[in-house]
């Protein structure tokens, strides 16, 4: 289902809402998914893709949090609404086993 590995997934979501957050931007939860390699290109949307999104923005927000960088701006990924999602996890944290 990925087109990238999910470290680079990862890296690609924190530079899409760095960017967002640059240009005062908000973008779509399906774009998202495009640009980070889950919804491969040309495939249609659908729900399925909604889980593994959630994973890549946790672990990115969580990557955040471990580097001492500021918090992610979720608010910034909208649904077909245009409203803030809600659902993701916004205090995420990396365990070390």
């Amino acid at each position: 289902m990925s087109t990238l590995g999910f470290s680079r997934q990862v890296t690609a979501a924190i530079k899409f809402v760095a960017t967002l957050e640059a240009y005062r931007k908000t973008a779509r939860f399906e774009r998202l998914g495009r640009v980070v390699g889950v919804v491969p290109k040309g495939q249609p949307w659908h729900r399925g893709y909604t889980k593994p999104i959630a994973k890549i923005m946790a672990a990115a927000a969580a990557l955040n949090k471990f580097n001492g960088k500021p918090k992610l701006r979720f608010d910034l990924i909208v649904g077909a609404n245009g409203k803030p999602l809600s659902g993701l996890n916004k205090n995420p944290v990396i365990r070390f086993e």
